[in-house]
């Protein structure tokens, strides 16, 4: 909560928004990988069919990632 207020005095004090999310994006990704890739290392599945569990992790990413670009090419023709 307090880093909410903080984020929102700055943001309306100094006009620094694309830095202000730059940095926000970053933490969230940095937090997001942090606490995601030692799940995806120590899977048990892991033993069994090694390839096949890297195969659809890698997927998964991927159709994360495709997701968050189409949203950011395509954010001023969405309509609610």
């Amino acid at each position: 909560m307090v880093g909410a207020i903080i984020g929102v005095a700055i943001g309306q004090a100094v006009d620094a928004s694309p830095w202000i999310f730059a940095l926000a994006a970053g933490l969230f990704v940095y937090i997001a990988l942090t606490d995601m890739v030692p799940e995806l290392i120590h899977n048990s599945e892991l033993r069994r069919s090694p390839l096949k569990i890297v195969l659809i992790q890698n997927v998964g990413l991927l159709i994360g990632f495709a997701i968050m670009i189409c949203l950011a090419v395509f954010e001023e023709d969405i309509k609610v």
